[in-house]
């Protein structure tokens, strides 16, 4: 187990709290601790009481309590300009921060230590949206000629089917024969909440089907 002996009063009896109260893993309560006390700096170095170029060499229990306890929401927000600016932190870190931040204040405003819970109306910074990965037409031929073994035909149309059709696993595991009209050239796709759509299969797609079948 880690040592957080070193953490400011509040902080301590914080984690202890996670720990036999709340019931939370040590891994948990090991990140609580570390991102409190990259808070804790932050806040030394903000209220004017550190130099932001040896923020890493301030120790956690030399930090103040009512520094902590004291906290406004211009801190907490000012925390976290700092973490996406200056720390550069992706926006899922910066959320784990301010996670742990609220856990704490909460605690605080609970047990009655604090009044208002500087917290409170931080919203929590969106995610940047990612563009999905995808192959190249190459990189797909080349995947296709990979494939081998005794369920060759089986493997082939999985994959064909989800180079083509952009396909969820669970969509293509669903898939059963009635769903499938070589007529039509088209097949019935039952997706995320029961939602029914139907996709049109092109020559790549039906040759694979019917060579497995």
């Amino acid at each position: 187990m880690f040592d957080m002996k070193d953490s400011p009063e509040s902080v301590y009896d914080f984690l202890s709290s996670m720990l036999s109260e709340k019931g939370r893993s040590q891994k948990t309560v090991f990140q609580y601790y570390h991102d409190l006390r990259t808070y804790g700096r932050y806040l030394e170095v903000s209220h004017g009481n550190a130099d932001e170029q040896r923020i890493g060499d301030i120790t956690f229990g030399s930090i103040p309590d009512s520094l902590l306890t004291g906290a406004t929401r211009k801190d907490i927000r000012g925390f976290l300009v700092y973490l996406n600016q200056v720390m550069q932190n992706k926006q899922s870190a910066v959320n784990r921060k301010l996670s742990a931040l609220r856990s704490y204040y909460k605690y605080l405003t609970v047990n009655g230590i604090i009044s208002v819970n500087p917290t409170d109306n931080i919203e929590s910074p969106s995610k940047a949206k990612r563009l999905p990965k995808f192959l190249t037409l190459n990189e797909s031929l080349e995947l296709l000629k990979s494939v081998s073994g005794a369920n060759y035909e089986r493997d082939y149309a999985v994959l064909t089917l989800f180079l083509n059709c952009g396909l969820r696993v669970s969509e293509l595991v669903g898939i059963n024969l009635r769903d499938i009209s070589f007529d039509q050239g088209t097949i019935r796709i039952i997706g995320k909440g029961n939602k029914e759509r139907m996709l049109y299969l092109n020559d790549a797609c039906t040759d694979a089907l019917k060579k497995y079948l």
